[in-house]
Order: structure tokens, then sequence, then C-alpha cells
């Protein structure tokens, strides 16, 4: 990119934005699916005998968590290896 005119922080810059629409936009997407099948997802759990709402509320939100922090240990690691790539 450099070869383009940009700069070393153009170039970080615009690699992060294209990557980070890549790989948020997925989990934007799987959150808001959680979001909207919680109340199915609390029913079939209750068919199996657990009634404590906020346990299961607390429990999606770990999960979740656990995912974008994945998520974002990914991220990292894709922009850098990917911006040592275009460096070349």
């Amino acid at each position: 990119m450099q070869k383009v005119g940009l700069d070393e922080k153009q170039t970080r810059s615009t690699i992060r934005k294209q990557i980070l629409t890549v790989f948020f936009l997925p989990l934007i997407f799987a959150f808001l699916h959680v979001a909207a099948v919680f109340h199915m997802l609390r029913l079939i759990v209750a068919l199996l005998g657990v009634t404590n709402l906020p346990l299961l509320i607390q429990t999606t939100l770990a999960t979740c968590g656990v995912f974008l922090l994945t998520y974002i240990l990914v991220f990292l690691l894709t922009s850098r290896s990917y911006h040592k790539i275009v460096a070349r």
C-alpha cells in the first residue's frame, strides 16, 4: 500500500477497518440471533428442569463474552499477520 502513496499509519488503519468488518459482522449477527431465540432457549432449558432464569442469562452472557474475547484475539493476530504480508 505504500506503493500507492499510503504511509504506515494509513496502511494499518485501512487494514484494520477491512478486517474489522469481515470479522465482527458475523459475530454481531450471532449475538442478535442469540437475543432473538433466547425465549425459545429458555423454554427448552425449562423442559430439562432448569428454571433459574438469572443463571441462564449469566451463562449466555458468559458464553457470548468468551466468543467475543476469542474473536478479538484472532482479529488482532490476523490483523498483524496481514499487515506483515502487505508491508513486504
